[in-house]
């Protein structure tokens, strides 16, 4: 199976969600490139998700998007990855 260009900047799982019928809020961390966090940003709440932390020295934001938007994110060249916001825990 050979992915599309916009399709590797999601973890599996993310890309399994666009796929998935009906619409889910997921939290997701997003890296942007440098000075890009604004155009992301806008496409977010212009979109009904929410913008959590963001995190400028590294170009990272969270957030909470609908499924129907990772697709449109991962399109946007100043997107260069994304991935679920999720607890980590040491074993």
């Amino acid at each position: 199976m050979t992915l599309e260009d916009w399709e590797v900047k999601l973890t599996p799982d993310l890309r399994r969600s666009v796929g998935n019928a009906g619409e889910v809020r997921l939290r997701v961390v997003i890296e942007s490139t440098a000075g890009q966090l604004e155009q992301v940003k806008l496409l977010i709440t212009n979109n009904h998700g929410n913008v959590g932390k963001e995190m400028k020295d590294l170009s990272m934001l969270a957030a909470e998007v609908p499924t129907s938007l990772l697709r449109l994110l991962a399109k946007m060249d100043q997107v260069k990855m994304i991935c679920p916001d999720r607890r980590t825990k040491i074993v």
